[in-house]
């Protein structure tokens, strides 16, 4: 390679948008290796920066709009030649078990402009192995227990959070408390009692434990093989049998749980998974509510769910 030749692309991705933080601000993941880089992007710039027709703020309104469809991929693209020094300092490849995936450090940056131009500015790098060890809860005590590098991520499905996992020869999914862990306790507890009634419910069970005392626990369930989620399929397109079907699949198991006294609480279409032999599953029991499926004010109740329930009966055009 020649003194002057351009260094090789660092191949990325945009893997994550939040939702919107507080004054209007976003915040989107880009991964490289198995680096983590967080960009911000304000609606208050740094005042040594451009404060008016920003970059960043002309994208703030698009990425709340959900019909907007190309501006992540507008934004990957801006980033990513942008973060490409950034990329080259810090991006690793740190291993393929889980311990690997979340232990390695995460790096914070902002999106600026300056004079009309975009810039990246790096804020600071967050190791995860500074957080404190969580509580270890007591329903997983009685389940198989393993350490985080036993388990070889096969696939991620949300970074920091849902992988793929295989543990001596078994594939589970894992779920990770090391983010929201109120979310994963709260889900680890309606799961281990739903695994407990030893019902034929199409929910996942509880399987095992990984990384119980590190600041990184996990809960190991039961793969669903699934070949689509309720909210990627067009509904318009589904005959009105199935759609029934998966209706009254799923308003049965929310009854059924509300007789065993448990709250699904997040009842929405992106939350059923219909499997390979066209049958709906129920999944995500960390709780919270979702904007237009169920209130705030009813979140986690019995209620919400009714709620849920009848928004779903809409959503599938019944």
């Amino acid at each position: 390679m020649s003194e002057n030749a351009d260094p090789p692309i660092i191949p990325y991705a945009l893997i994550q948008s939040s939702g919107t933080l507080d004054d209007g601000d976003k915040e989107v993941v880009l991964r490289a290796r198995q680096t983590l880089f967080r960009v911000l992007l304000n609606s208050q710039p740094p005042v040594e920066y451009d404060q008016v027709n920003t970059i960043e703020g002309q994208f703030l309104p698009r990425l709340a709009d959900l019909d907007d469809e190309d501006a992540l991929d507008e934004l990957g693209d801006l980033l990513g030649p942008l973060c490409q020094p950034f990329f080259r300092t810090h991006a690793r490849i740190y291993g393929n078990d889980l311990e690997s995936h979340l232990r390695n450090p995460e790096i914070t940056m902002q999106l600026v402009t300056k004079d009309g131009q975009p810039r990246v500015l790096e804020l600071g790098r967050k190791e995860p192995s500074d957080n404190s060890p969580k509580p270890v809860i007591d329903a997983l005590n009685k389940y198989p227990k393993f350490e985080l590098s036993m388990a070889q991520v096969v696939n991620v499905f949300m970074t920091r959070h849902v992988y793929e996992v295989d543990v001596n020869g078994t594939i589970f999914i894992c779920k990770t408390g090391g983010v929201d862990y109120s979310s994963f306790a709260r889900e680890v507890e309606i799961l281990d009692k739903i695994t407990s009634l030893q019902l034929s419910l199409r929910t996942p069970k509880v399987e095992g434990a990984v990384g119980l005392g590190t600041e990184c626990p996990g809960v190991l369930l039961t793969k669903i093989c699934h070949e689509s989620c309720l909210s990627q399929i067009n509904i318009e397109e589904t005959d009105v049998a199935e759609r029934r079907k998966w209706y009254t699949q799923t308003k049965d198991l929310v009854d059924c749980l509300h007789q065993n006294d448990i709250i699904w609480g997040d009842v929405k279409a992106g939350n059923i998974l219909i499997d390979n032999k066209r049958e709906s599953w129920v999944v995500d029991f960390g709780g919270g509510y979702t904007e237009g499926w169920v209130s705030q004010r009813l979140q986690e109740t019995v209620e919400g769910d009714l709620e849920g329930l009848q928004n779903l009966y809409r959503y599938l055009r019944l």
